[in-house]
Order: structure tokens, then sequence, then C-alpha cells
């Protein structure tokens, strides 16, 4: 992780009840994380299946 990007907290629930969970309508969500795999686990989030076919692009500046 980059040092000088700061940490930012995002709760996320599973919970169709809440606001927040009603705005999410993709079939597909993916996040990054260094060392809270536990705690997305808990909110349903699971690794990738064929972690070998995703790529990424990362523009700077």
């Amino acid at each position: 992780m980059n040092d000088d990007m700061p940490r930012q907290r995002h709760e996320i629930s599973s919970d169709p009840s809440r606001p927040d969970a009603a705005r999410i309508h993709h079939r597909r969500f993916t996040l990054a994380t260094e060392d809270a795999h536990g705690v997305y686990e808990k909110v349903d989030f699971e690794p990738l299946k064929d972690p070998h076919k995703w790529m990424y692009f990362l523009r700077l500046g």
C-alpha cells in the first residue's frame, strides 16, 4: 500500500433492508484488501474463482 494514500473505512452490509445496500444493483462487485479478508467474508465476499483470468490497469497521475 502506498503510505501517501489515506486509509479509508467503509461499512458494507449484505442486509437488503439497509438503504446503502439497496443502492447496489450490480451482480458482481470486486474489491482489494491487504489484511481484511475475514471482515469481507462476513458480508459474503469470497475469493475470486478464477484469479488467473483477472487483469487490472492502474493509471498514475
